[in-house]
């Protein structure tokens, strides 16, 4: 009989322990290696995103400035080359742009933006895009019997000019504020300049930012930029338009629509700043938003009308991704080109004209956006003044016609032409000398009629565009110094012109006069009172009564370099007549019974006393202006 002396034994041996060690350690790694790889390709995916919207911003810029510009070689000059490398969040990205011509005034842009990564491993992604320079004078209308050589119309900057060294001084109260759909001020002015131009005025500075020298009103283009899950900030958050414009941005006075709940299971509201865009008559070009603290990862821009349909024309409103709006208008001139297509020129905005509900959305975007995702965002922001619709409901798409329903002759095209209407130019240059000495030239500039010019070295260069058999216009030069001469004025040019020299010197200082004093009159009983008084070129800042014979007033005069003259009238009854002056300096060269006139005004102050009497009365004396 058997018998067992010992339990059966448990466990496992060495050799199976460390087979199962090597199969652990072995799973482990593998793991470890998944989640770098995978950690890895997060932050390359991230760095992507910001090398795409990196490059995606220079070619948007690019676009923005070529409409308003005479030669893609200007864009060649100022975009093309390899820039600094940029730090971002997940990389350091380097840019690189190339412009290749492929027609006249037609190119081709190439942004790309390349990086290495953690592994030393190098990336690049391209943005490609095409851009047509929009010349002036060839999208411009011929104006019928107008100047010689064709007489061109304005071309897309449209009638308002910036200007150099104009300025009221700080906190200026001249002219009339402009406000914002909610009441509170956008930063600017407008007002009527001595020479009968509409001046936009910084209100903080008192610089005269543009004008428009035939006095038409400024045009505005206005909306609101809603920004998703973040406080909009004017400092941050601004507007560009292209030619010449200016752009603000304001804070509404609630600064939020609280709407509730957004979507339903979230507490997201939104936020908004006003923008308005201040442009002259016959402008047309892009507007563009950008933010000065850079493109956020994902931030995307959307415009258009969440309940509108997708059409095939470029005027279409449905959602779509588009961080700037183009404005455009055509006149059909009633002819074909070689295509059978209509000829259309470029038409721009009335003078005077308001186009608001011009709204942008910002808000981030994951994965691949494209025009879908508009929809979605731009619903989620129901009116909280109006349940059954939204905040985009009519807003605008990427593009505007500005000639809409303006007349039978003016149109909009279902597709917009490409670049300049199929006419032929001829271009000519005309050039000089910028002669300063020891001045600097600051901010000075020359400008033409229909042409694009640039100062290199002192010296300058204007390109102009024509039909016809020659070029009729203007080339002048702003500047905050004395030009000689501010001008030059050419009819019938048909060759290239050289040695249009222009010499400044420095300014003298401005000034203006302060006059003041008492008017006198005689107490002869029925006698009518004064009631005021008024001076040509200046304005009166008060005028009151001190007792029933004494009258006291203030006057300034308009601005002046060398010296002032001008002419003040009492207003007061027929009855009465001036019968003495008594001026300190002696600037008074003569009076009539109601009018006094001043010369040679060269000093910052005059007293100027006056007094009256009936001129009825027998005897009646001219008051005494000496006690």
């Amino acid at each position: 009989m058997n018998t067992r002396l010992f339990g059966r034994i448990r466990g496992i041996t060495l050799m199976e322990a460390l087979i199962a060690l090597v199969v652990v350690s072995l799973g482990l790694l593998a793991l470890a290696r998944f989640y770098g790889d995978l950690i890895s390709s997060t932050g390359e995916s991230k760095a992507r995103t910001e090398a795409v919207q990196f490059a995606a911003s220079r070619a948007e810029q690019i676009r923005t400035q070529a409409l308003g510009t005479i030669q893609c070689d200007a864009l060649k000059a100022s975009f093309e080359g390899t820039e600094e490398p940029v730090v971002f969040a997940n990389a350091s990205i380097e840019r690189k742009t190339e412009i290749k011509k492929l027609s006249e005034d037609h190119y081709q842009v190439q942004v790309t933006a390349s990086w290495v990564d953690a592994k030393n491993a190098s990336h690049s992604v391209d943005v490609t895009t095409e851009v047509v320079c929009d010349h002036p004078t060839l999208s411009a209308a011929i104006a019928e019997g107008g100047l010689p050589g064709g007489g061109m119309i304005a071309g897309p900057s449209g009638r308002a000019e910036q200007v150099v060294g104009r300025s009221y001084g700080p906190d200026t109260d001249v002219g009339d504020m402009n406000v914002n759909p909610d009441g509170i001020g956008d930063g600017t002015r407008t007002h009527t300049g001595a020479s009968g131009a509409t001046e936009l005025i910084d209100q903080a500075t008192g610089d005269v930012l543009l004008e428009i020298k035939d006095g038409t009103a400024f045009s505005t283009i206005e909306g609101r930029v809603f920004i998703k899950g973040a406080s909009p900030d004017p400092d941050v958050v601004r507007m560009i338009v292209s030619a010449e414009g200016y752009c603000t941005t304001t804070i509404p006075a609630e600064n939020v629509f609280a709407v509730g709940n957004v979507p339903p299971d979230s507490n997201i509201k939104y936020q908004f700043l006003w923008y308005r865009c201040y442009v002259g008559g016959d402008w047309h070009g892009n507007i563009d938003i950008y933010r000065t603290d850079g493109i956020g990862q994902n931030d995307e821009f959307c415009v258009g009308d969440p309940e509108a349909e997708v059409t095939s024309q470029d005027t279409s409103r449905h959602p779509q991704l588009g961080r700037l709006r183009t404005y455009r208008g055509f006149e059909d001139i009633g002819e074909i080109d070689a295509d059978g297509e209509p000829v259309y020129y470029s038409v721009g905005i009335l003078s005077g004209e308001v186009l608001g509900s011009h709204d942008f959305l910002v808000v981030r975007i994951t994965g691949q956006p494209d025009d879908s995702d508009c929809y979605a965002q731009l619903r989620a922001y129901p009116d909280p003044y109006d349940a059954e619709h939204g905040l985009f409901v009519g807003n605008q798409g990427k593009r505007f016609c500005l000639t809409e329903g303006r007349g039978s002759s003016y149109a909009c095209p279902p597709i917009w032409p490409v670049g300049s209407p199929p006419v032929e130019s001829e271009e000519i240059t005309i050039a000089g000398d910028i002669i300063h000495g020891e001045l600097d030239l600051g901010a000075t500039k020359v400008v033409a009629d229909n042409g694009q010019c640039v100062i290199e070295n002192s010296a300058y260069s204007c390109v102009i565009r024509f039909t016809g058999v020659s070029w009729s216009g203007y080339v002048r030069i702003n500047t905050n110094h004395i030009a000689e001469p501010l001008y030059y004025e050419f009819e019938g040019l048909s060759d290239d012109s050289a040695g249009n020299d222009f010499t400044l010197s420095e300014a003298p200082p401005v000034q203006n006069t302060k006059i003041s004093g008492i008017i006198e009159r005689s107490s002869t009983q029925g006698q009518t009172d004064v009631t005021g008084v008024s001076i040509e070129e200046a304005s009166c800042a008060s005028f009151e009564q001190v007792d029933t014979f004494t009258y006291k007033y203030t006057c300034f005069t308009s601005e002046w370099t060398d010296s002032w003259a001008g002419i003040m009238t009492l207003a007061m009854g027929n009855q009465n007549a001036i019968c003495e002056t008594q001026a300190e300096p002696a600037v008074v060269t003569g009076h009539t019974s109601s009018t006094v006139s001043l010369a040679n005004v060269n000093v910052s102050e005059v007293t100027l006393n006056i007094a009256v009497h009936r001129t009825a009365g027998q005897g009646d004396p001219c008051p005494d202006l000496t006690d």
